[in-house]
């Protein structure tokens, strides 16, 4: 049976992994924190998007193969906003849904340990974790969300940047409609007068999260500052203080795959659906959706330099440049590109391991 390590159990990391064991592979993971869900819900995320095309007339999913994900993730109907199809969620049904689907796949999950060492010989992986044990391995899909297996196998790194995205929990009278919401948004955009993409999403009545994209390497402070001016300009109150969405960058495979390169170029890998290429302004968001209105992604975007014939790089660690990231950090994107990645490496490699895994000598 083809064995699987895959390294991060955000939400890219979790969908590999489950496709990979449905495929029929073995597959172990391994997360750094206590939980899974990764960013998605560290950052509170309250919708899903990046699962059904702009502009569509209903919610058809890009990708069917998600479909079982949103069974334990969304937590009520879709409906559209704008342009886009959104399905509510929450972090705790987001960790609540990882976990379930971890499960009934037989994934085998490891919470609070950290991959001490990797190595790729011909085509077998070795990797060493926490609790001194050594598990070997036929393939493995770096989903750390940096440069966790770079820096292992010694690859070059690209260098760590600041995430422009933050959250805050306000309390806010807004009228019903979204006709109302967009209105308090251009009020804000006016009050601002900076290059801040600014949302609000519903928690309980009365009660809103109020997201921002701002530029990157934004401070805290800076951050902090613009949300209480913005909930001055409309008469609302700051209940929780801007959250960072991504705590933790460290970097990533080196790579500068563009978003052009990303969308346009006609070599196709792994099929899925990708979405947008997104600009954040003060007049809000904005997309450039290519003539295609569905995408392969090309290798170069998720094989890396080291160790390509069984591992493959996916979520915000990926060797791509940072409008393409933005391009693909959605996510229903991450959902489907881990999916398709998992199932292609679960479903390959090699149908013995020479060693037995073996518990490390103490030190």
């Amino acid at each position: 049976m083809t064995r699987v390590v895959v390294i991060g159990a955000g939400v890219a990391g979790c969908a590999a992994a489950v496709a990979a064991a449905i495929a029929g592979a073995e597959v172990i993971l391994f997360e750094a924190s206590q939980h899974v869900g990764g960013v998605a819900a560290q950052g509170e995320h309250r919708t899903i998007c990046g699962l059904a095309p702009i502009d569509a007339d209903h919610p058809e999913l890009l990708e069917p193969a998600v479909q079982p994900w949103l069974t334990e993730i969304a937590t009520g109907q879709p409906w559209r906003q704008g342009r886009v199809w959104l399905w509510p969620t929450s972090a705790e049904a987001l960790q609540r849904g990882c976990r379930q689907r971890l499960t009934a796949a037989g994934v085998q999950v490891y919470t609070g340990v950290h991959v001490d060492a990797l190595e790729v010989i011909d085509d077998a992986v070795v990797t060493v974790a926490a609790g001194k044990q050594r598990w070997h391995g036929d393939a493995w899909i770096d989903a750390s969300g940096g440069s966790t297996v770079a820096r292992l196998l010694t690859a070059a790194i690209r260098p760590a940047q600041a995430w422009g995205a933050w959250r805050a929990e306000v309390a806010i009278e807004v009228e019903p409609g979204l006709s109302a919401r967009r209105r308090l948004l251009a009020q804000i955009a006016t009050a601002l007068a900076v290059p801040v993409a600014t949302a609000l999403v519903p928690l309980t009545p009365g009660r809103w999260q109020f997201s921002l994209d701002v530029p990157l390497a934004t401070s805290a402070a800076q951050a902090a500052a613009w949300v209480d001016q913005a909930m001055a300009a409309v008469g609302g109150r700051v209940i929780q203080g801007a959250c960072q969405v991504a705590r933790r960058d460290d970097g990533g495979w080196a790579g500068d795959l563009s978003a052009e390169e990303l969308f346009l170029t006609p070599e196709r890998g792994w099929s899925w659906a990708a979405w947008p290429v997104e600009a954040h302004g003060a007049e809000g968001v904005t997309w450039r959706w290519p003539e295609v209105a569905r995408h392969g992604i090309p290798h170069a975007a998720t094989k890396p330099s080291i160790g390509e014939k069984n591992g493959a790089v996916i979520g915000r660690g990926m060797p791509v440049a940072a409008d393409a990231i933005a391009a693909l950090r959605v996510i229903g994107t991450q959902l489907g590109l881990g999916t398709a990645v998992g199932t292609a490496l679960g479903a390959g490699g090699k149908s013995a391991r020479r060693d037995p895994d073996v518990a490390l000598p103490s030190t």
